[in-house]
């Protein structure tokens, strides 16, 4: 049982590392979107 514990609480932190990293890259990939979009826009 305590094994299968262990298991379980391993996916979960996986997929929360999962999540923390998507959101990171998602707001990363927004503020790119925004400079890009502010260089074009001096052009």
């Amino acid at each position: 049982m305590p094994a299968h514990l262990f298991k379980l609480d391993w996916v979960i932190m996986s997929i929360v590392i999962l999540c923390i990293i998507a959101m990171g890259l998602y707001a990363l990939l927004g503020g790119l979107e925004k400079c890009y979009l502010k260089s074009i826009g001096k052009h």
